[in-house]
C-alpha cells in the first residue's frame, strides 16, 4: 500500500448506516487497513483533510442517504475520479437494494448486502494489491477512451475543489485546498496568476459575466472578490460562520450569492461587499 497517504480507505456513509459501516471499518482495521471513519463528531475541516489524505474512497450506498447526503457524496467523489491521479480509487459499497443516484450508476461496486466473505476478500485484494479488479462497465470505458486530453494544467499543491471558465472562453479559474486560486490561459494552459489571500481551502469559484471579477468561497468562512486582470483581492466578505461551499454572481453583475455549512445563504452587494440578506431555512450545509 502507498505510503503517500495517511489512510488507505475513507469510509463515507449516511449517519443512519453508522452501525453497519462501523462494523466493516473495524474488520478492515483488524486486517491491517488504515481506515478513516467518522463516528459523527468530526468537523467539516477534519473530514476534508481526511479525504485528501486517503487513497481509496469507499462510499456506502443505501436508501437511508438523504438528498443532502447525496450532494456531499457527489462532492467527495470529485477528488477520487480525477483520471490524472492514478493513485486514488473510488469504490461504491452497496449495503441495500436501493438504486444509486447521479453519476454513481456507471461504477461497479462491492456487494455488501449479505456481508459475503467472497466480496470482502475482493475488497481486500483491491486495497492491498492495487489491482483494477473493480471496473466500470465496458461501455463506459469505451466512452472514456474517446475523450482526448488536450493538456494537463499543473501547479496546485493539493486537491482542486472547484474550477470555472470565464464567459469569453479565455481563462480558467481554479480553487484548491492549497489555499490559492490560479488563473490559467485556456488556449496555452499557462498559469497567468496565483491568487493568495485565503487562510484555508478554496472550495468554490465563480467569474462575473463581464469577466472583470472572480468570487471565491473558502473553509476560512469568507467570500472574497478579486480583480481578474490584476489578481488583486478587492474585498473580503465576512458573515458566514462556517465553510463557504458555493458562490455565484448574478447575470447583471450586481449580486453575489453564497452557500455555507452554517446552513444559510447570503446575498451580497458586489460593488460594496455589504451583506444585503441572510436566507435561513436549511437544516444542514448549503453546497451550492
Amino acid at each position: 500500500m502507498s505510503e503517500n497517504f495517511h489512510y488507505d480507505v475513507f469510509l463515507s456513509h449516511s449517519s443512519k448506516d453508522k452501525a453497519i459501516v462501523h462494523e466493516l471499518a473495524e474488520r478492515l482495521r483488524a486486517d491491517g487497513v488504515r481506515v478513516w471513519f467518522d463516528d459523527g463528531s468530526a468537523t467539516q475541516t477534519e473530514i476534508s483533510n481526511a479525504l485528501e489524505q486517503s487513497r481509496i474512497l469507499l462510499l456506502a450506498i443505501s436508501a437511508n442517504a438523504s438528498e443532502s447526503d447525496w450532494v456531499e457524496f457527489e462532492h467527495q467523489t470529485v477528488l477520487f475520479n480525477d483520471p490524472t491521479n492514478k493513485q486514488r480509487r473510488f469504490i461504491p459499497l452497496k449495503i441495500d437494494d436501493s438504486e444509486s443516484k447521479f453519476h454513481l450508476k456507471k461504477f461497479a461496486y462491492i456487494d455488501w448486502r449479505n456481508h459475503d466473505e467472497e466480496e470482502y476478500q475482493r475488497l481486500l485484494s483491491v486495497i492491498f494489491e492495487g489491482e483494477d479488479k473493480i471496473e466500470p462497465p465496458k461501455t463506459q470505458r469505451e466512452l472514456d477512451m474517446k475523450i482526448k486530453t488536450v493538456r494537463i494544467l499543473k501547479g496546485h499543491q493539493k486537491a482542486i475543489n472547484s474550477d470555472t471558465v470565464s464567459s469569453d472562453g479565455k481563462f480558467i479559474v481554479s480553487g484548491s485546498s492549497d489555499e490559492t486560486m490560479r488563473i490559467w490561459d485556456l488556449a496555452t494552459g499557462q498559469c497567468l496568476k496565483t491568487l493568495v489571500g485565503h487562510s484555508d481551502s478554496v472550495l468554490a469559484v465563480a467569474v462575473s459575466s463581464d469577466g472583470k471579477f472572480i468570487v471565491s468561497g473558502s473553509s476560512d468562512e469568507t467570500v472574497r472578490i478579486w480583480d481578474l486582470a490584476t489578481g488583486q483581492c478587492l474585498k473580503t466578505l465576512v458573515g458566514h460562520s462556517d465553510s463557504v461551499w458555493g458562490v455565484a454572481v448574478s447575470s447583471d453583475g450586481k449580486f453575489i450569492v453564497s452557500g455555507s455549512s452554517d446552513e444559510t445563504v447570503r446575498i451580497w452587494d458586489l460593488a460594496t461587499g455589504q451583506c444585503l440578506k441572510t436566507l435561513v431555512g436549511h437544516s444542514d450545509s448549503v453546497w451550492g
